[in-house]
């Protein structure tokens, strides 16, 4: 999992992540949360979408879309 791809972000949050609270040894496991028990449901729900985002970030998309059309059986029935 690679959600923050800069070093001074990562420090930035990691800094802030302890301040708040978090405990250094959930921070240091979180590239591998699946492998671990150190995350509640909610935690691995919010870790799963947020891994999603992401990737659904990187997928290229289109700029231009194609009208929607009707399938073509309700093309044929129809009335011309």
């Amino acid at each position: 999992m690679e959600i923050l791809r800069s070093q001074v972000l990562t420090d930035t949050h990691n800094t802030d992540a302890l301040k708040g609270g978090e405990e250094q040894q959930r921070l240091s496991v979180l590239p591998v949360w699946r492998d671990t028990p150190l995350f509640t449901d909610r935690e691995r729900a919010a870790l799963e979408l947020t891994e999603a985002m992401v990737w659904l970030a990187d997928i290229p998309c289109p700029t231009r879309f194609s009208p929607a059309r009707p399938p073509s059986s309700a093309r044929s029935n129809s009335p011309s």
